[in-house]
């Protein structure tokens, strides 16, 4: 794998297409995982950005790492209905963050448990089965057995822990260390590193699904990536 002097990964969509289906291991451990985000000009506005959240969460920074177009510079989502596979991030993109710290997961863990303990949360989820908060509860619920994660924005924001995090998110300093003023900043709870590897590992699994499909397949990769606009 070859990175340039910032530690931005070199690599085209038609690579990450072959890699996904010769060796999906070594392009999440060596290519996907490792590097600095393309979301980020230079290593050292990547550096205060991490000193940043590290700083105001306590967490070490070696269990924050980026996913997304923002992290490889183009989409690898198998998602056949929005259908952006292959895209050049742009301003539009979303700057998503997943946390890795088992510390934390286990104690956001601990306070959703509480919270939908709650006779009132119960009701809610139980019986009328209705609402945003219902379906933030099965989002939870999903996102957890699928793939050990949280997302932050199915989480209720009256836990604690929650409230504490939302503040260093919208206080990050992404117009002095990103390429573009990214609208949504997006967190993502793993329980540990291995998860988001598995994560990984299921995303390739639907492109891999999604480029041979028999009806209305995903679009061959070519070398290099289609406008962020693009229709695909």
């Amino acid at each position: 794998m070859k990175f340039n002097e910032h530690g931005h990964i070199l690599i085209s969509p038609r690579e990450i297409q072959l890699r996904a289906f010769e060796d999906p291991d070594g392009l999440i451990n060596h290519a996907i995982l490792p590097g600095t985000p393309v979301g980020f000009p230079t290593y050292s506005q990547y550096a205060k950005f991490i000193d940043y959240l590290s700083q105001r969460t306590g967490i070490h920074p070696h269990h924050f790492l980026f996913r997304g177009s923002t992290k490889i510079g183009f989409s690898i989502s198998p998602n056949r209905k929005k259908r952006k596979v292959w895209r050049r991030y742009g301003p539009s993109s979303d700057l998503d963050l997943a946390i890795t710290d088992t510390h934390f997961f286990a104690t956001v863990d601990e306070e959703i448990r509480r919270y939908d303990r709650l006779p009132e949360n119960r009701t809610q989820v139980n019986w009328w089965r209705t609402g945003i908060e219902f379906e933030k509860y099965e989002a939870r619920i999903d996102q957890k057995g699928r793939h050990d994660c949280y997302r932050f924005f199915d989480l209720p924001r009256s836990l604690s822990c929650m409230m504490e995090l939302e503040k260093v998110l919208k206080g990050a300093p992404i117009a002095d260390c990103c390429v573009h003023p990214f609208i949504e900043f997006k967190a993502f709870l793993f329980r540990d590193r291995w998860a988001v590897h598995r994560r990984y590992h299921t995303d390739l699994d639907d492109l891999r699904r999604g480029l041979t499909a028999a009806s209305h397949p995903l679009s061959q990769a070519t070398e290099e990536p289609f406008p962020p606009d693009a229709t695909i």
